[in-house]
């Protein structure tokens, strides 16, 4: 709990350099509470108090930034979570259109769901790209402490102390079988895609 009378005091013992010193440098980080009580020692000694318009100018525009970048993750996280539906379940082997009227019902427009099927073949293949790199780096930092580990062993064998790169051989083993693992899923996304496209001309 903050003490009013606290700060008061402690302003009121401040000289004037130190309490607009305070006001210009840490002003916008007072919290609201210490902030009127600062305003009050200025005019309580007839000090400017322009800058107190400036830092509630600045709040504003913070506090409209915060607002902002809360949106703006609260939308991204969104369209995560669609795409992360859509791709379940063409994993599945749920048609374009069951998918669209599902992501219509998780609150997205009608034009979007459908760019979002339109797109999720190519989508699909540049997820598969990046579990591709994956495994190739886990692969070449597996293989990295392998051999360090391999050449001061050989090195300890006539005496002295070798090397287990624990950290490499673990980290790069699980990064390769994670894209491993999920290389397969968008395999089979693929797949599933290409296979109803494929009906789809067939039946046309």
């Amino acid at each position: 709990m903050i003490d009013i009378a606290l700060i008061k005091e402690n302003y009121s013992r401040m000289s004037d350099e130190q309490l607009i010193h305070l006001a210009q440098t840490e002003g916008q980080d007072l919290t609201s509470e210490a902030l009127p009580l600062l305003h009050e020692e200025f005019l309580n000694r007839k000090l400017d108090t322009t800058i107190f318009g400036t830092l509630d100018d600045n709040k504003k525009a913070q506090q409209k930034r915060n607002i902002q970048e809360a949106q703006n993750n609260a939308s991204n996280e969104f369209i995560k979570s669609i795409w992360t539906y859509a791709f379940n379940e063409k994993k599945k082997g749920t048609t374009d259109e069951e998918i669209r009227k599902g992501i219509i019902e998780r609150g997205l427009d009608e034009e979007h769901s459908s760019l979002i099927i339109k797109t999720l073949e190519s989508k699909a293949k540049e997820v598969l790209d990046i579990h591709d790199s994956d495994m190739l780096r886990g692969g070449l930092v597996f293989a990295v402490g392998f051999i360090i580990t391999v050449w001061t062993y050989s090195s300890a064998i006539n005496g002295g102390t070798y090397f287990i790169a624990w950290g490499a051989i673990i980290f790069g083993a699980i990064r390769f079988f994670r894209g491993l693992s999920n290389k397969g899923k968008y395999k089979t996304i693929l797949e599933n895609i290409e296979g109803e496209h494929s009906v789809e001309t067939i039946t046309e």
